[in-house]
């Protein structure tokens, strides 16, 4: 499930950053587990879309740098494997200057 997950988000950046723009993966852990965070210097997401991402509201699919088409529901999916997993996911974003698209999953190691 976090291949898909990182696959989906890594695949949407590539889609919505120009050509020579900047796609990062980082990920730390932290005192509440893991966090990763794909960012990228894309197009940026409007503060109307942004809100709906993960809601599986109608209407958040747009299309890509090179005209890809999406279908909206693969951010559905990841939050649907996140929520799986006790984590979380969201998105800062600025129109023009990027996206950044966090998952927070809880670390379960016993002590």
């Amino acid at each position: 499930m976090l291949k898909t997950i990182i696959r989906n988000l890594v695949s949407n950046s590539i889609k919505f950053t120009r050509n020579n723009g900047i796609v990062n993966i980082l990920a730390k852990v932290t005192s509440k587990g893991v966090l990763i965070e794909v960012n990228d210097t894309g197009t940026g997401i409007s503060p109307e879309v942004k809100d709906k991402l993960f809601t599986g509201q109608s209407g958040v699919t747009t299309t890509g740098e090179n005209g890809e088409k999406g279908t909206g529901l693969g951010l559905m999916i990841c939050k649907d494997f996140i929520d799986m997993h006790r984590g979380q996911i969201w998105a800062e974003s600025t129109v023009g200057e990027g996206t950044s698209v966090f998952i927070e999953l809880p670390n379960n190691a016993k002590s």
